[in-house]
């Protein structure tokens, strides 16, 4: 006798449950789009580790204090640096880095940003903008001609800049300045949640065709949400997402920041 009931079609079972599952996936991509692109654009998976022996050469790595004199309108003022010693070999990038407007150059020494970039054999130099840290209290006018005298000061060349919140109102004009050259002015942008990203149109950062990690915390649901948005319009632009961290990302999940800094470096390096 065989048994009552409604027969079981297993394959059929196993496609229907599939359909359910698609649905369901999409419709939670069409109510949050940007949880979606978090997924899609985190890049960690691909990352390879920042070599153990790098992580040790750093720890004798010394950090010099320097101020430095830049013409701000017509005025020479003090700019307060953090920099590493000179390393034997021929630095293969130099690195401009800026930070957000609770912050100075301490905090790459804190988090040895300073101390890896200079074992990785870059130039690193932390700089303390006007009217911060130590550097002179005074107004610039101009950021961007300001980070370009800075940089002239400084000797760098074509610098990776790396950009968190505040400093992005200088990194970003710096940029626009002139688009065409972008590349003899700055070899790459690491921008954390910056300011300003709003001021420019799609065509403009279309533009701009400039190697671009861009870089923000899981939990930063305004400025750096906002900011990916829009820089994402770079051509040249890659995403990555720190999962747990805040505005602060690269303070918060430091492990995490450095690991993106060294691969996306590695890349830009090879150049």
């Amino acid at each position: 006798m065989k048994p009552s009931g409604i027969q079981i079609n297993k394959p059929v079972l196993v496609f229907l449950i599939g359909i359910i599952i698609l649905i369901i996936v999409g419709y939670k991509i069409y109510r949050n789009p940007t949880h979606f692109t978090i997924l899609q654009d985190s890049k960690m998976e691909t990352l390879v580790d920042v070599p153990a022996e790098s992580t040790e050469k750093a720890k004798s790595v010394k950090v010099k204090e320097v101020t430095v004199k830049v013409n701000v309108d017509g005025k020479e003022v003090e700019i307060f640096t953090r920099q590493t010693d000179p390393s034997p070999d021929s630095p293969q990038l130099d690195l401009l880095l800026l930070h957000g407007q609770a912050f100075t150059s301490q905090d790459w020494s804190k988090i040895k940003t300073l101390e890896l970039l200079s074992a990785w054999n870059y130039r690193p130099v932390a700089v303390d903008l006007p009217g911060y840290g130590n550097s002179n209290k005074v107004t610039v006018k101009d950021n961007a001609i300001f980070l370009e005298e800075l940089i002239q000061v400084l000797k760098l060349k074509a610098p990776v800049i790396v950009s968190p919140s505040m400093s992005g109102g200088f990194s970003l004009p710096y940029l626009f300045k002139d688009p065409s050259n972008v590349l003899t002015r700055c070899k790459a942008y690491i921008p954390i949640a910056p300011v300003s990203t709003e001021k420019y149109e799609k065509k403009q950062y279309e533009q701009l065709k400039i190697p671009t990690a861009i870089i923000y915390g899981e939990n930063d649901r305004m400025l750096g949400t906002v900011s990916k948005d829009n820089l994402m319009n770079l051509p040249g632009s890659k995403v990555f997402m720190i999962e747990g961290a805040g505005h602060a990302a690269y303070l918060n999940k430091t492990d995490k920041f450095h690991q993106i800094l060294y691969n996306f470096l590695l890349e830009i390096a090879k150049k």
